[in-house]
C-alpha cells in the first residue's frame, strides 16, 4: 500500500500535544526459543477510548547482537511502536522499550535512547523521553516527522522496520530488524522455526487506515510536553 499524497503532505507537518503513555509490552516467556539474532514475534495491537480508535501498533521482541557495549554479545529487546492519536486530535507515535541481557526475560534495563526507521531509511528527530510505568522500560514519543513515510512504507509493504537504541549518551546504536511476519519462534528439533503470517501486517494496515481518517483536520503545531 502506498500513502496518499495528500496524506503524506499533511502528517509531515502534524504535530501532537501528549497527555497518556503507551501501553505495557507483554514479555515473551521463559519458553520463548533463543536466536542468535532476528525477530522472535510481533502482534497487531488495537487500542481505543471510549469506543473510538486511538493507537494502532506493532508489540515486539528480537533478539539483536550489542557491538556497542556488550562486546558483540545477544541482546533480547521487547516492546511497542504505536501510531497514536492523542487526546488533542494530533497524531503521532510512542515507543516503548526493555532490554533483556542473558538468558532469562528478567531485570530489564531502560534504554538512553531508542527510535524505529525504516530499515535503509533516516533516524527521526531525537523524541522526547520517559521512564515508562514498569520498571525497566522507557517511554519515547514525538509528533510525526518527514521521516515517517519511508518507515510507514517499510512495515505495510516491506514488511519490515528497524528499531535502534543506545545505552548511555554519545554510545553507538545498536540495530534489530524486525520482520512483521513473524508471529512466533520455537525450537522444533534442534533447530529455530519461525512462523510467518500476512495478517499482522494487513492488521496493522487497516487499522492505520481507520486512524488516519481522524488526522485529515491537523491541530495547530506544538512539540508534546513531558507531562504525562
Amino acid at each position: 500500500m502506498r500513502i496518499h499524497r495528500s496524506l503524506t503532505s499533511f502528517l509531515l507537518v502534524a504535530s501532537l500535544s501528549v497527555s497518556a503513555a503507551a501501553s505495557t509490552p507483554a514479555s515473551p516467556g521463559p519458553a520463548t526459543a533463543a536466536v542468535a539474532a532476528g525477530t522472535l514475534y510481533v502482534r497487531h495491537h488495537r487500542e481505543t477510548i471510549d469506543g473510538r480508535l486511538s493507537a494502532c501498533g506493532l508489540e515486539f521482541a528480537a533478539v539483536a547482537i550489542d557491538h556497542s557495549t556488550r562486546q558483540g554479545l545477544p541482546v533480547k529487546l521487547a516492546g511497542r511502536y504505536e501510531l497514536r492519536a492523542w487526546p488533542q486530535g494530533g497524531p503521532g507515535y510512542s515507543l516503548k522499550l526493555g532490554l533483556y541481557d542473558g538468558l532469562a526475560w528478567d531485570h530489564p534495563v531502560a534504554p538512553h535512547n531508542a527510535f524505529v526507521r525504516a530499515p535503509r531509511g533516516p533516524a527521526p528527530r531525537r523524541p522526547l523521553r520517559l521512564d515508562a510505568a514498569n520498571p525497566g522500560h522507557a517511554l519515547f514519543f514525538d509528533a510525526l516527522d518527514d521521516t515517517f513515510a519511508a518507515t510507514f512504507r517499510s512495515i505495510v509493504e516491506d514488511r519490515s522496520f528497524a528499531v535502534a537504541f543506545n545505552r548511555a549518551a554519545g554510545e553507538q546504536d545498536v540495530t534489530a530488524l524486525i520482520d512483521v511476519q513473524v508471529a512466533a519462534t520455537r525450537t522444533q528439533d534442534g533447530r529455530t522455526v519461525q512462523e510467518l503470517t500476512t495478517e499482522t501486517g494487513d492488521d496493522f494496515r487497516a487499522c492505520a487506515n481507520e486512524l488516519f481518517k481522524a488526522w485529515r483536520t491537523p491541530p495547530p503545531a506544538t512539540r508534546p510536553s513531558r507531562g504525562l
